[in-house]
């Protein structure tokens, strides 16, 4: 059994994730399901909560994590 606690590069477990739990997606690769990884990856960034830009417009149409919490964290960015 693998214990190995998987993080995305938005942030969440992967174990928790929504679209990997569906099997849509297969962890932080780029691919079509989740274009964060992507981003990421052409920004040189290992988490999204790394880019000046984060919460940005994917994270919201594109991400797992709920607007609300997205929304939270942008109030607390100064």
């Amino acid at each position: 059994m693998n214990n190995e606690l998987k993080i995305g590069v938005c942030g969440l477990a992967c174990g928790k994730c929504p679209m990997y739990i569906k099997k849509e997606c297969q962890g932080c690769r780029p691919n079509e399901a989740c274009p964060l990884p992507k981003c990421a990856q052409e920004k040189g960034i290992a988490f999204c909560f790394e880019c000046k830009e984060f919460p940005c417009k994917l994270s919201y149409e594109k991400g797992p994590i709920v607007s609300g919490l997205l929304d939270y964290w942008k109030s607390k960015k100064s």
